[in-house]
């Protein structure tokens, strides 16, 4: 039996989806993908995240709860849970953490939601994980190295075996539950100096735990102090590590999204040789991807659009935070657009600035802040920035 939100939900996806095709400014419906920053909390102490950057200036302070009160959970699930799809819980934060996590999941219940979330997979086993799993769309691990020496350099506070000890348990609790098809399951690796050569190895451990796909980005370089492990600093390097990733997941019929190649510096076509990527034809036959019953973010543009280039943040999703603050995007580069705790949430949405960006995409008349995307660089959408 649809649930009672079903037919309502659907109305207002084919609102966004229209506007989205028609590179509309304006969206007569609510986003189909939230991201609300529930909790900001994390238990691990990653060196190259800016959100535990922000955390210790903020623990500086004297700040030590990074958590939005329950009553001010009640009440965006009560204005936005209603319209929306897929909820994550946090970006920044470890969503194990949320200490009003059976209350956020009995309000997803209730609205027809469904959940995308990453976590670090530290807290990842256990009653609270059975509790969550027929409420999910995806689930996402990430995953920053292939052997626990790099893992844990990179991860502070995390630890290699009982993570690969959770992934294991999620993936047999995926198939005992009949989700395999319903869930998709991903690993997620920030690219940076530390991690490069285990690439290929990381996408051998996600097809080795049943995952459907693995993603990668470059790391952004949000502070000076980690700028030495940014790996467009080393662009062949990084090429040839790329490769080599692209190959091993054709070889294991595994689903890759990785970054578009850097540019060589003059002079330096021949310093590393980047292997050839191979077709997935080439390889093994191409493992089954989990589908899920409600569409998870991230899916790419509708056909037939014919915009100049294509966020599916734009059109589909919000990132709110803490505090209220609604933003276009997790890029560095973004703007505030406004406050959801103290304007109405439409009004942001079909704003000057909303308007601006969407139209700007459309057109190829790019705001300041999408022509600096780094996103959109990896994807090959721009050209790469000279390394910061």
């Amino acid at each position: 039996m649809p649930h009672p939100y079903e037919e309502f939900k659907e109305r207002n996806d084919a609102r966004v989806l229209a506007a989205e095709l028609a590179g509309s400014g304006t969206v007569d419906g609510w986003p189909m993908h939230a991201v609300f920053e529930f909790t900001g909390a994390c238990n691990l102490h990653c060196f190259m995240c800016g959100f535990e950057m922000l955390r210790d200036e903020m623990r500086a302070k004297g700040r030590t709860k990074f958590t939005m009160p329950v009553d001010m959970f009640r009440l965006v699930a009560k204005a936005a849970f209603p319209h929306v799809r897929t909820v994550n819980p946090t970006l920044g934060g470890e969503p194990f953490l949320l200490p009003y996590f059976d209350e956020f999941l009995a309000e997803v219940e209730r609205y027809g939601c469904k959940v995308e979330m990453y976590t670090n997979g530290m807290l990842m086993r256990g009653e609270r994980l059975r509790r969550l799993m027929p409420h999910l769309a995806s689930l996402t691990v990430s995953f920053d190295g292939a052997t626990k020496a790099t893992f844990e350099h990179i991860r502070g506070g995390a630890d290699f075996e009982q993570i690969l000890a959770n992934v294991a348990e999620f993936a047999r609790l995926r198939r005992e539950l009949g989700l395999r098809r319903a869930v998709r399951f991903g690993f997620n690796v920030v690219i940076m100096r530390e991690n490069l050569d285990e690439l290929a190895q990381i996408i051998e451990l996600a097809a080795a735990n049943d995952a459907d796909l693995v993603t990668g980005c470059l790391m952004i370089v949000t502070d000076p102090s980690i700028r030495a492990s940014s790996p467009e600093l080393y662009p062949a390097r990084t090429n040839a590590a790329l490769a080599r990733a692209r190959a091993t997941a054709a070889r294991l019929g595994m689903r890759v999204e990785l970054p578009a190649p850097l540019p060589l510096p003059d002079g330096d076509e021949e310093a590393v040789a980047a292997e050839p990527a191979i077709a997935a034809s080439d390889g093994a036959p191409a493992r089954e991807v989990a589908e899920p019953e409600v569409p998870v973010s991230g899916s790419g543009p509708p056909p037939g659009y014919r915009g100049a280039y294509y966020c599916d943040m734009a059109w589909r999703k919000v990132f709110v935070a803490l505090h209220g603050e609604v933003m276009p995007c997790c890029s560095p580069t973004r703007p505030i657009l406004g406050n959801a705790f103290t304007q109405p949430f439409e009004a942001i949405w079909n704003g000057d600035e909303y308007r601006r960006l969407r139209e700007g995409l459309f057109t190829g008349n790019l705001t300041d802040y999408c022509r600096a995307c780094p996103y959109l660089q990896q994807a090959g959408a721009l050209d790469y920035a000279s390394p910061r």
